[in-house]
């Protein structure tokens, strides 16, 4: 960072730095490639991949029963985690495009969504919560669908390494996040290698919606529909 009182100026904090100063930078990692991902001015921010399958299909079985759908104008870009939203805020807000972020946030995550607050990167009311949203502490947005429902794509995705179909109520682990519970038994069953991915059950979503989705409940339709609802409200009028 060039400062008049001090010369040229290195540090770790991506946030001390101002919007002239990440520009060049950009341009050094040859950043401009990057964005061809972003086809319009509102970006929404999601944990990964399967987050972002999960809203696309949430948001037409939404449109589908009438309730209100993401707004095709969100540009919707998985980061990788909670941890990396702070970086990739700070070089995208470069761009002057207009940001949310839809994740659980962890207390130690959320004192990083406040310094991008305070250093104006990131929106007052940007923050969409998903524990907020159903009303628990923590929650991913896995835990939108009922532990049947959800269990149900477990179960199909991983139906080659399961000797039987797992039920709630083998998930003996007290935390509520349900990817947390199978994490745990996966790792202490030594399923697929003690590895559970979030993305399989998505993919087996994606594969077999057509048929699935008929048994998605009212409740979790209204879960999305007012994650949808906040995330519109915050477009870029």
């Amino acid at each position: 960072q060039d400062m008049d009182d001090k010369g040229t100026v290195v540090s770790s904090d991506v946030l001390r730095n101002d919007r002239d100063t990440v520009f060049p930078l950009q341009a050094a990692l040859g950043y401009d490639l990057a964005q061809t991902l972003f086809v319009g001015p509102n970006c929404l921010l999601v944990e990964g991949p399967s987050d972002l399958i999960y809203l696309q299909i949430l948001s037409e079985a939404c449109s589908s029963a009438g309730q209100e759908a993401l707004d095709p104008r969100w540009v919707v870009v998985p980061v990788g985690g909670a941890d990396k939203v702070s970086t990739f805020v700070s070089l995208l807000g470069a761009n002057q495009l207009n940001i949310a972020v839809l994740m659980d946030i962890s207390s130690k995550d959320m004192q990083r969504i406040r310094n991008l607050q305070s250093n104006g990167f990131l929106g007052k009311s940007s923050l969409i919560d998903i524990g907020s949203v159903i009303g628990v502490k923590d929650a991913d947005i896995e835990d939108i669908f009922t532990p049947k429902f959800y269990l149900r794509l477990v179960n199909g995705a991983y139906s080659s390494e399961l000797s039987t179909e797992l039920k709630e109520a083998d998930l003996t682990e007290a935390n509520p996040r349900i990817v947390k519970r199978l994490e745990s038994y996966f790792k202490s069953k030594d399923i697929a290698k003690g590895t559970f991915s979030h993305y399989s059950p998505a993919v087996y979503l994606l594969q077999k919606q057509k048929d699935l989705l008929k048994s998605l409940d009212s409740k979790t339709l209204g879960f999305a529909a007012t994650i949808f609802s906040q995330a519109n409200a915050l477009l870029q009028k």
